[in-house]
């Protein structure tokens, strides 16, 4: 099923609507019909949780602990960062509208930062082959520039999502994580 996803351009229809409901939630948001971040606290809650599973995952199978308990890791990290999202689009906004479009937005920026940054750090492990007519100083000297360049992008990535992870946050203030992690009906 998931060969099937992939291999068709099912993938590209789901991330094209998936943009067009985040970008309706982002209008939603700045019009205060919606809250898609209440404050940084729980922008980063959200967005930490699965990068400190897929840590953790590194950190097991560094320890040679078998795949599936890396797997395990990398998933509850996964799994609490839907949950936490979940919950704080609950918390913090009313109708089965905002809810739906807030939780489908947090899901898709998440997942297409993630992938994104994934791709870029996976092809920072892959070395080009040497092309045709090229020496073998030449092949390292474009790996080592375009190692170079694939890292700035990771990094400009990283800051570019932050800006805007801080642009879609109601407060622009940290909280504590008692009060984030709280639960009132009353939307912030």
């Amino acid at each position: 099923m998931w060969q099937a996803f992939w291999a068709g351009p099912a993938w590209k229809y789901t991330l094209l609507i998936g943009s067009l409901i985040t970008c309706l939630a982002i209008w939603r948001h700045h019009t205060e019909a919606a809250t898609i971040y209440t404050d940084y606290t729980d922008a980063a809650i959200t967005n930490a949780l699965p990068a400190i599973g897929a840590v953790a995952a590194l950190i097991l199978r560094w320890l040679e602990m078998p795949g599936l308990v890396s797997g395990i890791a990398l998933g509850t990290g996964i799994i609490l960062a839907i949950a936490y999202a979940v919950f704080a689009t609950f918390r913090t906004n009313q109708g089965a509208l905002s809810i739906t479009l807030v939780i489908v937005a947090k899901l898709t920026l998440i997942t297409v930062f993630y992938a994104l940054i994934g791709m870029l750090i996976a092809s920072l492990f892959s070395n080009s082959a040497r092309r045709k007519g090229e020496s073998q100083a030449r092949a390292a000297a474009r790996n080592s520039r375009e190692k170079k360049q694939t890292m700035a992008l990771i990094t400009g990535l990283s800051v570019a999502y932050t800006a805007f992870t801080a642009w879609v946050c109601r407060r622009p203030e940290f909280t504590s994580l008692s009060e984030c992690l709280e639960f009132d009906t009353a939307p912030a």
